[in-house]
């Protein structure tokens, strides 16, 4: 591993080939009931750095048999796992997991995902030193699928609704309170967007992909951060994550729909399985916005065109009705959406 560090495929397959055959060997040894209390040292540490490699490298759902293992250690009477368990891995320098100043105090765990930051004084210097922590962190290899435990007199929300109000979701939502850590809040967010990772207190409808709440509340503050918004989008994984249908909407409430909020929007809203803009359609169907829709869906695959006004209209159909039906100034720009949608190539 040591030799091979430089060379990131070369890693990337040892450590996989280790992790298979360290995994085998501690899982056939515990199904067989051999008395790990019995065994060298040397076998004991096996089983300890199997679960590490686990929980660090194999994909989030393989998870909990790395952590099964260290609990399994944990009753054998292992110290050093009753040390990971509380201080983590041992993998990151004490100063990464570590800081402490009058204003802010910040510990991480990398075997269980989680960072605690207890704010001792609300300002903006306090939220930014937790922020160059978790930045830190994700640099060095922490996990993107975390959470944050807060300990903070702050208790504001990103205004979106169907957001878990969770530690981790107020943490940024107190950051973004202070304007001047907007570009502080994009570093983190650029940092922490991965596809098919999670923040680890979300489940069901409200999982969210890291970065979410800052990426939203930013993209509602400000006009010049919709590139991280775009950026957001194309990496959600929207057969499980459902919570950027209702900050497509709150985008809408809060910049409207014309030539300049439209690029952003299609992305949103193709990122949305499923999502009731029925109430906006009259704010799509002026002569400008139409025509700026058939600019955008025409630089799309037909497949995602029609998604596009299936959620705005309802269906093929309906636009067509609706184009047939117009004979105003909107005429051309109903002609032109619906011959975007309807190509065949």
């Amino acid at each position: 591993m040591e030799r091979n560090k430089g060379n990131k495929t070369k890693m990337d397959d040892h450590r996989s080939q280790f992790i298979r055959a360290f995994r085998q060997w501690a899982e056939y040894t515990i199904k067989e009931g051999i008395d790990l209390t019995t065994m060298e040292p040397q076998q004991m540490e096996l089983v300890l750095q199997t679960a590490i490699l686990i929980i660090k490298y194999e994909p989030n759902y393989c998870r909990q048999d790395g952590l099964d293992l260290l609990e399994r250690l944990k009753e054998l009477g292992s110290t050093q796992a009753v040390k990971v368990i509380k201080e983590g891995s041992g993998t990151l320098p004490a100063e990464d997991i570590h800081y402490k100043n009058e204003q802010i105090e910040c510990q991480a765990n990398d075997v269980f995902s989680i960072i605690t930051i207890r704010i001792k004084e609300e300002c903006a210097d306090s939220y930014a030193k937790g922020l160059d922590f978790i930045c830190r962190l994700m640099e060095k290899g922490f996990f993107r699928s975390y959470q944050i435990r807060l300990k903070s007199q702050a208790k504001y929300i990103v205004s979106v609704p169907g957001l878990v109000k969770s530690q981790t979701h107020r943490f940024f939502a107190n950051a973004l309170q202070y304007e001047e850590l907007h570009p502080k809040l994009e570093t983190y967010a650029r940092l922490a967007i991965v596809e098919h990772e999670w923040y680890e207190d979300t489940e069901g409808e409200k999982t969210c992909m890291p970065g979410t709440y800052a990426v939203f509340g930013l993209g509602l503050a400000n006009r010049r951060y919709f590139p991280l918004v775009e950026a957001y989008m194309e990496r959600v994984d929207e057969e499980h994550q459902s919570v950027q249908v209702a900050f497509a909407g709150a985008f809408i409430m809060q910049h409207g729909i014309d030539e300049t909020t439209l690029p952003t929007i299609a992305t949103c809203l193709l990122s949305c399985q499923d999502a009731k803009l029925t109430k906006y359609r009259a704010d799509f169907e002026t002569a400008a916005n139409l025509q700026a829709l058939a600019g955008i869906m025409v630089s799309l695959a037909p497949h995602y065109a029609s998604h596009l006004v299936e959620l705005i209209w309802g269906s093929m159909d309906n636009l067509h009705k609706r184009q047939q039906k117009e004979k105003g100034e909107c005429a051309d720009g109903f002609v032109a959406v619906w011959a975007a949608a309807n190509r065949m190539d």
